[in-house]
This record gives structure tokens, sequence and C-alpha cells, in this order.
């Protein structure tokens, strides 16, 4: 089963201990033109798939302006009650605008902390960018510290900091400072989340299954724009994350069956949410399958069924989707089916 556990080892190297994927899976599914690629394909054909794929990307864009609208709106009350500088905060917002200028970026963030050094966000920013743009952990780490010491209630400075942490292998600082998380900010899933992932990465399976329950609880009670004013786009995706955590552990001890009964919340709400991690997870079980079918025919027919019944499921949310398009006068779907072995 060693193909199985790779994906558990390249989960933790990725995140270094805990940080989202950011899984973007080829799909390799049979679709409704299984037998065509776009060089076969009629003009009419090519034209309506190109079209179903820009309306869904320029839905994507919509909402992302959306959401962004809503956070800065926030942030910015969120600042001034703080009572941060006025010039600082603007200083601070063109810099975000701007951030994938990282040398301007960086000017003007580092401005706005000159205009007021309690502005917790420049920090913030720079704690990100820094290792992003110059691979800097040290830098970056102390970025996020004093991100923290402007600002001890965002939770986001601590749980990038606690990534740093992991990816200098300082295990013991990066233990506690998930745990003074968790007594600071109770009811905030990434905590729960991160300590998961440790024991995860520590292979104390129980530990993290019992932790990352916990967040996927967290996530369901969580307003969309608490904590670091998650958007509930940003909040739909950690929470497939944690599923999918949950998932590797079951594969990591070899409960199988346990991996299986568990995959149909998490594909389901995976589905609805338009997760690829889902994909991820049923190529695994069909490996799983095809593994157990070389010796036990039986425990085979209970898998095909569960991996049936996602088929079914992944249908059914789609059709969903349809009469909800149709009845918003919008008729074109843009689906990606399960594979058929």
């Amino acid at each position: 089963m060693k193909k199985f556990l790779l994906v558990s080892f390249i989960l933790c190297s990725f995140y270094g201990f805990s940080t989202k994927a950011n899984t973007s899976k080829n799909n390799t599914s049979v679709t409704e033109n299984k037998t065509k690629n776009i060089g076969e394909m009629t003009i009419k054909e090519t034209i309506e798939k190109l079209s179903e794929s820009d309306k869904k990307k320029f839905k994507e864009i919509d909402l992302e302006k959306k959401e962004q609208k809503e956070v800065e709106d926030l942030t910015r009350k969120e600042l001034n009650e703080l009572g941060i500088n006025k010039k600082s905060i603007e200083t601070t917002f063109k810099a975000i605008e701007i951030q994938d200028d990282y040398e301007e970026a960086k000017k003007l963030f580092l401005q706005a902390i000159e205009e007021d050094k309690k502005n917790y966000l420049p920090y913030y920013y720079l704690g990100i960018l820094v290792y992003q743009q110059e691979n800097n952990i040290k830098r970056s780490m102390e970025y996020f510290e004093k991100a923290i010491e402007a600002n001890p209630k965002n939770p986001m400075a601590y749980n990038n900091l606690a990534v740093r942490y992991g990816q200098v292998n300082m295990e013991k600082e990066q233990l506690a400072l998930v745990k003074k998380m968790i007594k600071l900010f109770p009811d905030f899933p990434e905590g729960y989340f991160s300590l998961a992932a440790i024991h995860f990465r520590n292979k104390n399976y129980l530990d993290s299954i019992k932790y990352v329950k916990l967040a996927i609880e967290k996530y369901k009670k969580m307003n969309k724009l608490d904590y670091s004013y998650i958007t509930e786009s940003l909040k739909n995706k950690y929470e497939a994350d944690a599923y999918y955590l949950l998932f590797l552990n079951y594969i990591g001890m070899e409960k199988y069956d346990e991996a299986f009964e568990n995959s149909k919340e998490a594909y389901i709400f995976m589905a609805q949410k338009d997760n690829e991690l889902r994909y991820t997870m049923y190529d695994t079980l069909v490996d799983i399958a095809q593994e157990i079918k070389k010796t036990n025919k039986i425990k085979y027919k209970e898998y095909s069924a569960v991996l049936n019944s996602l088929q079914f499921a992944e249908q059914l949310v789609k059709a969903n989707k349809d009469l909800q398009e149709r009845k918003s006068g919008d008729k074109t779907i843009n689906s990606n089916p399960l594979k058929i072995d």
C-alpha cells in the first residue's frame, strides 16, 4: 500500500506541517465528449465548450471581487476601530492592490509601517511576501511576530508563524504556538486543523482524527467572516482540506473500511463546493479497491458499491446545479463527471 501512503507524505512535505493545500488535479475523468478532443469537435461544440469554461471563470472572478470588497470594507472598519492612522491605512491598501509588483508593494508596506507602527496589516503581508518572493523564512517569521505584537487578536498571524516554525523544524515552538492559538481563539478552526496536521506528521493518527473532526465541526458553525474575515469560498476550501486530512489519516492507519465509509460525506461536500480534492480522494479509493480485488472479492464488492454511490452523488449534485442554473436563466453547466472503470 506504499502508493496510497505516498499521498500522505506529499501532504506533509507540502504543508511544512499545516498550510492550506492548493490542489489542482488534472481531471482524467470521462466526459460527455469522451471520444473527442477540441480538434475533433465541430465549431459549434468548440464554442459551446469554451463558452462554458469562460462562464465559470467569469463567475469565479465576479465572486472573488465581491468577496474581496467585503473583506476590504471589514478590514478598513477594524483598522479604524483600532485607531490606525488613516494615511497608513490608505498606503496599506495601495500596497495590497499592487502586491504582484513585489518591490513597489514592499516599499509601500514599509511606508505604511512608518506612518503607523501599530498597523499590523503591513507586517502580516510582508511576512507572506518575503517568503514567497525571497524564500526568507527568518525574515518572514520576524514580520509575523511583529504582526502579533501589533495586534494579538489576529489568529492568522499565529497560524502563519506556526507554519514557518514547522519549515525550520522548530517543532516544540510550533506545537506550543498552535496550542496557544487554540486557547486564545477556541472557535477558530485553523488551530485544530494545525494540531491535527502536527499529529498526522508524527503518525499519531488517532489524535489527528480527534482534532481534525473538531476543525470540521468548527468550520460548520463558523460564520463566513469570523476571524480575519475568511470569505465563504475560502472557508469551504479549508473545510474540504480538513475532510481530506481526515481521509488521509484512515489511509495512514490502513483503516480502509473507515476511509470508504467516511468518504461519502466528504465527497458530497466537495462536489457541492466544486473542490477538486474529491478526484484525488476518489482515485485513491479506486486504487485501494483494485488492490483488494486480488485477495478479497467480497470486500472488493463492498468497496465498489461505495464507489458507485460516489458516482451517483456526483450526478445528483450536477443535476441540482443544473436545476439551479436553469432557474437563474443560465442553462449551461460545466461538469466534471467521475471516471468509470
